[in-house]
């Protein structure tokens, strides 16, 4: 009885657990919404490989190097490329060597994990995609 009784309290604090992560990816991910088309959007679409005046981030994650490399390149893409970055220096050439706002100082690093964030999930209904 003991024993149940553990187990039911460990999938509650599981259930629970999984809620409140649930819950704050959503909200990252409104913020992150925001953000985007407060900072980004006048030259990236968000969720089609529409190109602006930058690529579209369709696929993005598919195409980046893993770990925090797109948040590098959001903060500060001119020191990334500078450091001799071969994915960065591609991007750059393949954009006409357009050179991409520098965020750094006006985002700080949970702004830029909340954009990733909403990239990271579904297409808006409606608006810039």
């Amino acid at each position: 009885m003991k024993n149940q009784l553990s187990r039911i309290r460990v999938k509650a604090l599981l259930a629970l657990v999984f809620t409140v992560f649930t819950f704050s990816f959503k909200i990252q991910a409104q913020d992150g919404a925001k953000l985007f088309k407060q900072n980004c959007a006048v030259c990236h679409a968000s969720h089609t490989d529409q190109k602006l005046t930058g690529p579209g981030l369709k696929g993005i994650f598919d195409r980046a190097p893993k770990g925090d490399w797109l948040a590098k390149w959001i903060l500060n893409n001119e020191k990334l490329i500078k450091s001799g970055d071969a994915y960065a220096n591609k991007i750059y050439s393949e954009n006409g060597k357009a050179a991409m706002t520098v965020f750094e100082g006006q985002l700080n690093d949970k702004d830029v994990a909340s954009i990733i964030a909403f990239l990271q999930g579904p297409p808006p209904d409606s608006g810039n995609k």
